[in-house]
């Protein structure tokens, strides 16, 4: 079983994803943000931009958000939330 693809409750029960309620997903990910976690994808757009010669980011905000990104824990968990919002907006589901 990929533990990815569930969500687990903070009583211990295990939610498929793609089961979840949109509204759901997006708290999940909006509370894992509170808590200091960056998806990973994120993380790594910014700990791989700095002293790269791409001009379309203004440099102090990409700079700042660097510095964020640097102070947050990498989670795959949010990829896989935001992978799953994605799918339901290419396919029209609410």
């Amino acid at each position: 079983m990929n533990k990815l693809k569930y969500w687990v409750t903070k009583e211990g029960k295990e939610l498929d994803i793609k089961f979840m309620k949109t509204d759901h997903i997006k708290r999940c990910i909006a509370m894992l943000k509170r808590s200091g976690f960056i998806s990973e994808s994120e993380w790594i757009f910014y700990n791989n931009y700095y002293g790269s010669d791409n001009d379309n980011y203004c440099f102090m905000d990409v700079l700042a958000a660097q510095r964020q990104a640097l102070n947050c824990t990498p989670n795959k968990k949010i990829d896989m939330l935001e992978k799953e919002l994605e799918r339901r907006k290419e396919e029209g589901i609410k």
